[in-house]
């Protein structure tokens, strides 16, 4: 009976274990599936992601032109008109008038970044980001939308100044003046106007003033805004990252090209990219600096223009020499520098071209540190321009005088000599070492 009892209670052990470990495995099992269909569920929610901050990148990329565009008529307009107490009507004409029409009209506009959040919002509700291995990942996509949330209040007060700009400008500044004429200002210059000789100097005049008026002057100045700009990149340079590294951990390809770095706003490294499809970067900005104020290339809106995605400049020549500067600093800033350290970059490449009926022969690329900002004589590089779109590259060692650690001027190009020049620039950034 012993050896009975001995042997059931083995058996019935047995029983116990193979009763335990099919319970375990039973709940192994379903921690598995559980884990697989958790973790199915935040690749779906990675993959929205990605998909939505890809559709950000398209539209930002849109929102950047039109902003760059708007700040680049801004300031050519501001530049042309000058202190409205100065008397210079020198610049009023119809190019002016077009120009300046043009920029007053996208100044009234109110733009926004329209970000899709949905999907990552739907993440951080559903609890199951806390799942995520990867946690720089997690701290990248709270980045971006964190990003967002900041381009929203920057975009807001912009557009509530901009808002009361207008209504101001509507109402007092455009006061008085013909709604066609408000609405058609080339009509002014038009050759065959039926107005009397009077009543056209008189309408050519209130349209100046307009232009010349303070509130018009803040309206413009009110879509100078670099910071936005500043954050434009960031979330650019963030959401490419961001798009790849789901990519990668999803096993996808992806049709984004991610930035090198990401741009960070407070950073003290000098951001690469100074023209992209001919527009101006955030942190520079082109204009002409000449001898001679009535041959130079003084205003933008008959000299430098932004056409078919390059930045167009029409050297008259007739002069010793003229300049096109890309400053670090903000637009608005004339008088005081700013510098930025550049140091991390070996190269600069450009995309330039030059109009088929003009040399260029005597076109100088420059890069001055703060402190030789305006001096002149210093080591430049030449660049033999052809009529179709040629990329060049310069080392930076070729600027010796520049201390790469305080830039001021990112590029210049001089021309010299009296030979007139044509020249386009679609592309202008640093390059890091290979």
């Amino acid at each position: 009976m012993n050896r009975d009892f001995r042997k059931y209670l083995w058996y019935g052990f047995g029983e116990i274990l193979l009763v335990v470990a099919g319970i375990i495995i039973a709940l192994q099992i379903d921690t598995w599936y559980e884990n697989k269909q958790t973790q199915k569920k935040l690749d779906d929610y990675l993959e929205n992601i990605a998909r939505n901050i890809a559709d950000d990148i398209q539209r930002l990329q849109q929102l950047k032109s039109i902003r760059a565009d708007t700040i680049f008529q801004s300031t050519s307009t501001l530049l042309a008109t000058g202190d409205p107490g100065d008397g210079n009507t020198e610049w009023y004409n119809a190019a002016l008038t077009a120009s300046a029409s043009a920029a007053l009209e996208k100044a009234q506009k109110k733009l926004y970044v329209v970000a899709n959040s949905g999907s990552y919002r739907a993440l951080e509700s559903s609890g199951l980001i806390s799942g995520l291995s990867d946690t720089e990942l997690e701290s990248m996509l709270y980045d971006y939308y964190r990003t967002v949330d900041r381009i929203a209040s920057i975009e807001r007060d912009m557009n509530n100044v901009i808002r009361e700009l207008t209504l101001r400008f509507q109402t007092e500044t455009a006061k008085g003046l013909n709604q066609f004429v408000l609405r058609e200002p080339l009509f002014l210059w038009q050759e065959d106007n039926w107005m009397f000789p009077e009543a056209l100097e008189t309408a050519r005049q209130r349209y100046w003033e307009l232009l010349s008026d303070s509130v018009t002057h803040a309206l413009l100045k009110s879509t100078m805004n670099q910071s936005v700009m500043q954050e434009y990149e960031h979330l650019l340079s963030l959401g490419r990252q961001l798009v790849h590294r789901i990519g990668d951990k999803l096993g996808h390809a992806t049709a984004v090209h991610a930035a090198a770095d990401i741009y960070s706003t407070d950073s003290s490294i000098g951001h690469p990219v100074l023209i992209e499809a001919g527009r101006p970067g955030y942190h520079s900005y082109g204009v002409f600096a000449a001898p001679s104020p009535s041959q130079g290339l003084n205003h933008v809106y008959n000299s430098i223009w932004i056409e078919d995605d390059a930045l167009n400049a029409r050297y008259l020549g007739g002069q010793p020499w003229a300049y096109l500067y890309l400053k670090y600093g903000p637009i608005e800033i004339i008088v005081e520098k700013f510098s930025n350290d550049y140091s991390g970059y070996d190269r600069i490449r450009l995309e330039l071209k030059r109009e088929a009926t003009t040399e260029c022969s005597q076109l100088h690329l420059e890069i001055k540190d703060i402190d030789d900002a305006e001096k002149g004589d210093l080591r430049s590089v030449p660049l033999a321009l052809t009529p179709e779109w040629q990329t060049y590259t310069v080392d930076l060692a070729e600027f010796v005088e520049a201390d790469l650690t305080r830039l001021n001027v990112v590029a210049g190009f001089l021309f010299s000599g009296p030979q007139p020049c044509s020249l386009s620039i679609r592309d202008v950034r640093y390059l890091k070492p290979e």
